[in-house]
């Protein structure tokens, strides 16, 4: 009987409990000069096709922390942290997945058409883990600070790789706009 009126009690609280009040996800333990705004999470979602960026958790290997904008809604796979370090510029930021507490990297040691995947899989930023936002009437672009490339989602990719995000671009064109919005 207690068990029972412990287990409900426990699920009423959490019913009634304003969200602010919930226990938060762990947080990673940031290298020292390494700053994130976790009070004001954010969503990014590609203008082309109108799909939010989700970290793919489940990919293994090469593919682990993947991103694609495939998502029609928000959820945990869809939330990013606006983290820098100190002495960057003011428009100069590293993601950080929410989906499992890594910063988002381009790969530029990757060859052919996953040159420059972006995947959360870093501990900490570090020059391919820097991204300037550039805002823009129509959407924002992501480009690297470390080769200039502008971040495109690639939507003519197919299977578990469509709408992947690489930085690739040395243009930002349709496929490399996005819109970042504060949840």
């Amino acid at each position: 009987m207690r068990t029972g009126l412990a287990a409900l009690l426990a699920v009423v609280a959490l019913v009634v409990m304003p969200t602010a009040a919930r226990a938060a996800p762990a947080r990673p333990a940031l290298a020292a000069g390494t700053q994130c705004n976790f009070n004001d999470p954010i969503t990014i979602r590609a203008t082309w096709n109108g799909k939010y960026v989700s970290t793919e958790k489940d990919y293994t290997g090469s593919n682990a922390g993947m991103l694609r904008a495939r998502a029609d809604a928000v959820g945990p796979w869809e939330i990013y942290y606006l983290c820098w370090k100190d002495g960057w510029a003011w428009n100069e930021y590293a993601f950080l997945s929410a989906a499992n507490n890594k910063f988002v990297t381009a790969e530029f040691d990757y060859q052919g058409s996953n040159d420059g995947m972006l995947r959360a899989r870093a501990d900490d930023p570090d020059v391919w883990e820097r991204f300037a936002w550039n805002y823009g009437i129509n959407g924002s672009q992501l480009q690297s600070t470390w080769t200039g490339q502008y971040v495109s989602a690639e939507h003519d990719y197919t299977g578990s790789r469509k709408s992947m995000l690489r930085a690739r671009a040395g243009v930002a064109g349709v496929w490399e706009q996005f819109v970042i919005t504060w949840m």
